[in-house]
C-alpha cells in the first residue's frame, strides 16, 4: 500500500489543522465526489467554522443592548 501511494500521489491529499466541521463535512460527503472536491469541501467548511471567541461575544453583546 505504502509503494503504490509513493509512486501514485495522485490519490492522496492532505488536510492539516482538522476541526469537528471538517470531521463532519468528510463524513457527509465523502460519497460521490473525487478528491479535490472533498479535499476543498472540507477545507472550506474548517475555515467558514473558525471564529474567535471574542468576537463572538462582541456580536452577542450588541444583539441584546438593542
Amino acid at each position: 500500500m505504502y509503494l503504490q501511494l509513493w509512486i501514485n500521489p495522485k490519490g492522496i491529499d492532505v488536510i492539516t489543522g482538522v476541526n469537528l466541521p471538517m470531521v463532519i463535512t468528510f463524513r457527509n460527503k465523502r460519497e460521490g465526489r473525487s478528491l479535490l472536491e472533498l479535499a476543498k469541501s472540507i477545507q472550506s467548511s474548517g475555515v467558514r467554522r473558525i471564529a474567535r471567541a471574542r468576537d463572538l461575544m462582541e456580536t452577542k453583546d450588541i444583539r441584546y443592548k438593542t
